[in-house]
């Protein structure tokens, strides 16, 4: 591709919000921004025990205030879930009642759409919607249940007519929230084919003295308040014609940043792990795994599911695997322990697999509590190993321990990290955010969600979409219980072509 040369004039298009990445966390971002504002089903109703005594009581008070609009540190309080931020488990609660104890309740939010409280927003992605998703391939299946991969006002169980397993098959997830932006009528809002270079404070370079900001939507831009932080700055490369990159620049008055842990795979830091025979990447490994490309052993590093992934693919075409992984295979930390077996007897039987040396399958061997010392260019990988020294010969190294966000176009990196500046590690250290709206607690204006706040499954994301479009709805002088609103039957419920969510 060529790349134009920048421009003359310096002009910045205006968006109220710009979200960094298209993913299913972005998606729903997107949907509430839009004007779609969650409501209590259940309101008046008396309380089945299916919600919390408590939180029914508490949104029944306001039944025709959105949920949206309501203290959502109130209504979390007193909430138990698997997410560590607070308004995830209460969108959760609502959305997926009882759903970790095995329950198969419709959700109790009702969703209306709103023209008036729209929000004008941009969401820009490097691929087709759904972010990392659309480069799952082949026929795994979803960690999570087909329903709680669905987003808001459209079912993926009614979507995907033909999926018939509990569980959904990646690449129909991936065409589902493609089809998603289109259905709900968001597509307007995405930039796909985009690489953001640069995120920053307008004023924070010399060239800003030159730059004007022009509205973006045919919307005039309004005065900030007079306390208000500046504008943020999101500069990149879209392809445009002819297979030609074009520079873009956009000015906000909020960025979100919602491009998930996926972009940079961990690496071991030894010698040898550039070799061209090692990778990185479950894509990669399953297209090489497919092609009949891995003709002797296969090293697999990790004990995640990627690196179960990997070995179930390498077991099915006759691929011996040595398996080598860092804590004891009874350890309770591993992921399988928390995977119930009826559901995921794939991944069990890895795991047994791990438990037995490879007593249970011919072409597997595994090597616990070891660490990869060199790779040499000939495939002999020397490793520690809690029995002592080893070595083994393989002709593929498959390095599935995880990855890290790829936030290097965060101009000031130490508003990712802590007070001493460190970068944000999406396993290790997550992004300082406010609990209940995500806004960065280094720089005002500037919010993260999804993986980057630890929500790492589809169903809790949507609760950082519902804190962040609260605050911007309450900055916009439209949110608080005790605004007057219009009656229920004077709402405009939204209709799905396509299936609607319960």
């Amino acid at each position: 591709m060529h790349t134009s040369s920048e421009p003359d004039d310096l002009q910045a298009q205006f968006h109220e919000v710009v979200i960094v990445g298209n993913g299913p966390s972005a998606i729903t971002l997107s949907y509430l921004l839009a004007g779609n504002w969650p409501y209590y089903a259940r309101a008046g109703a008396a309380s089945d025990g299916v919600i919390p005594d408590h939180l029914h009581r508490k949104l029944s008070a306001h039944p025709t205030v959105s949920i949206l609009e309501q203290d959502l540190e109130y209504l979390s309080e007193g909430l138990e879930g698997r997410s560590n931020n607070p308004v995830s488990v209460l969108f959760d609660t609502l959305n997926h009642p009882g759903a970790d104890f095995g329950a198969d309740e419709h959700s109790t939010i009702r969703w209306v759409y709103r023209p008036e409280r729209a929000v004008d927003h941009l969401v820009l992605g490097r691929g087709p919607p759904g972010g990392v998703w659309q480069k799952m391939t082949g026929d795994l299946l979803t960690v999570s249940l087909g329903s709680w991969m669905e987003l808001p006002g459209l079912g993926f169980q009614q979507w995907c007519l033909d999926n018939d397993r509990s569980r959904a098959r990646v690449t129909d997830v991936a065409r589902y929230y493609a089809a998603y932006v289109q259905t709900m009528g968001l597509s307007d809002h995405f930039r796909d084919s985009t690489l953001v270079t640069s995120v920053r404070r307008l004023g924070s370079s010399p060239e800003d003295s030159r730059l004007t900001v022009v509205p973006g939507s045919g919307q005039p831009i309004g005065r900030p308040p007079a306390a208000a932080a500046p504008l943020w700055i999101v500069e990149g490369l879209r392809a445009g014609a002819d297979d030609q990159l074009e520079r873009f620049r956009v000015a906000a008055r909020r960025v979100v940043l919602a491009c998930g842990t996926s972009d940079v795979p961990s690496r071991l830091g030894c010698p040898g792990e550039a070799l061209p025979f090692v990778c990185h990447t479950l894509s990669t490994m399953e297209a090489l795994l497919a092609s009949g490309g891995v003709t002797g052993t296969l090293l697999v590093i990790g004990a995640g599911l990627s690196a179960a992934d990997v070995i179930l693919a390498a077991c099915r075409r006759g691929v011996p695997v040595v398996h080598a992984f860092r804590r004891r295979a009874t350890d309770r930390a591993l992921i399988f322990y928390r995977l119930p077996r009826a559901l995921y007897p794939e991944y069990h039987q890895v795991h047994q697999m791990m438990r037995d040396g490879g007593r249970s399958c011919c072409h597997y061997r595994a090597l616990a509590q070891a660490r990869v010392l060199r790779i040499d260019p000939d495939g002999l990988v020397t490793l520690a190993t809690g029995d002592g020294p080893a070595q083994v010969r393989v002709s593929h190294v498959a390095v599935m321990i995880g990855a890290q966000p790829g936030l290097q176009f965060v101009d000031d990196q130490t508003v990712l990290g802590d007070s001493a500046g460190a970068t944000a590690d999406g396993r290790a250290r997550l992004l300082p955010v406010d609990a209940f709206t995500h806004e960065s607690e280094n720089a005002p204006g500037l919010y993260a969600m999804g993986p980057l706040v630890g929500d790492n499954f589809v169903r809790f994301i949507q609760g950082g979409a519902l804190a962040i479009a609260a605050h911007v709805a309450r900055d916009r002088g439209e949110g608080g219980a005790s605004e007057e609103r219009p009656a229920t039957d004077q709402l405009m419920p939204i209709s799905a072509p396509l299936g609607a969510g319960s």
